[in-house]
């Protein structure tokens, strides 16, 4: 959720970053001044069209016989023609369908028909929560992924900000107001549920958004709280807060191509979610590479690492890199837990042409074979006191 200020950040920043905003919050909050404010302060056209209140030709256009004697459509006059600005469609999810409908080309297209949004303008949307107490109408998830989506919070957060708004506004006028419903916020408002009713998730599209977004952000004089919400509304809380955590952490193409040795200050500074996650992104990255030793090498190395102090992670990275197929997994994970059965695989593999390297040079790591058996409760599968064990 953000207050005031960060909403009229994001207007900004996401006008800057060519993505749609999507305003959340409870009705008479301030969503549509929020962006009225930011065109007057900056200086460029404000457009508002209240979309519950629209029919579809009030976007598309009313239909003509042109010249051609095919049908066109004008342009309605409140769609801008000209200039730089914003236009928020208000109210959007409360609209009818066919006006959702010819609001999803307008976000998607930036046109409608034969008319097409000026390049200097860019759209915000703005609608009430999805719950019982609001009449509107579920976007579904591909609409809903056009969007960075934010909460303007009602209650505690914002009171400072729109107290101080109606001081300046409306001067001594306001004081009893100001000072009544500074009692009790349930006089200001009665905000309920504040959640949106659905998850933001994160898309292909989303993190092409997040990535522009990011851009807008170090090009321009924004606060950090405006940074983690736009990553937020994109890809969901969850994962934005993982992501600014892992910024600055070590990606797999700088392990595998500089060794764990290397890193280690680095390494031995990183969380354990931070590990977590150098951990699954070595296991994408290696696809396809498990028979080229170097890499093989580097892999065993950040297991032992983790052994050390993550020993389960050390063991789920492990299995995973051995298990591609489900079908294979009981063997795999036998061999994973038992060096010598792994030596015999791979010598086998090796004799039709397939060489089970990874297996076997782990074989070779009698320590961190032991660790990861113990870890899985299957030590007393191993060789006793690193004897030979036939086969």
């Amino acid at each position: 959720m953000a207050t005031i200020s960060t909403v009229k950040e994001l207007v900004l920043l996401c006008r800057d970053a060519a993505t749609t905003l999507f305003i959340w919050g409870t009705h008479g909050i301030g969503k549509s001044s929020a962006v009225r404010q930011v065109a007057q302060e900056q200086g460029i056209g404000f457009s508002d069209m209240r979309c519950a209140q629209l029919e579809a030709a009030d976007l598309r256009g009313f239909p003509v016989r042109g010249d051609d004697g095919r049908t066109h459509f004008l342009p309605p006059h409140d769609l801008p023609a000209d200039g730089c600005g914003l236009l928020l469609l208000d109210e959007l999810n409360r609209a009818p369908e066919d006006v959702l409908a010819a609001a999803f080309q307008l976000v998607l297209d930036r046109r409608i028909g034969e008319y097409r949004l000026p390049e200097g303008w860019s759209i915000v949307c703005a609608g009430n929560f999805d719950s019982a107490d609001y009449s509107v109408t579920s976007l579904d998830p591909a609409f809903r992924d056009r969007f960075c989506h934010v909460t303007l919070e009602a209650g505690q957060a914002t009171w400072d900000e729109w107290a101080s708004w109606m001081a300046g506004r409306y001067g001594d006028d306001a004081s009893t107001v100001i000072d009544f419903c500074s009692c009790n916020l349930e006089h200001l408002e009665l905000a309920g549920d504040q959640s949106l009713g659905f998850q933001v998730l994160p898309s292909r599209r989303a993190w092409e958004m997040a990535v522009r977004c990011l851009q807008a952000w170090n090009g321009g004089d924004y606060a950090e709280r405006t940074r983690i919400e736009v990553l937020a509304g994109l890809v969901g809380r969850d994962l934005a807060t993982c992501f600014l955590k892992q910024r600055g952490g070590i990606r797999p193409g700088q392990l595998l191509e500089r060794g764990v040795a290397r890193l280690q200050k680095r390494l031995d500074k990183m969380t354990r979610n931070q590990k977590a996650a150098l951990m699954w992104g070595l296991v994408s990255h290696v696809r396809g590479r498990l028979e080229e030793v170097k890499v093989i090498d580097v892999l065993l190395d950040y297991a032992e690492y983790l052994v050390a102090e993550e020993r389960d992670l050390a063991l789920a990275f492990c299995i995973a890199l051995i298990q591609p197929e489900k079908e294979s997994r009981p063997l795999q994970t036998a061999m994973l837990s038992n060096p010598r059965l792994a030596t015999a695989v791979a010598r086998v593999a090796r004799q039709q042409g397939d060489p089970e390297q990874f297996l076997e040079r782990l074989a070779q790591r009698p320590e961190l074979a032991r660790s990861i058996a113990t870890a899985m409760g299957v030590e007393h599968l191993l060789p006793a006191h690193g004897k030979e064990v036939a086969v």
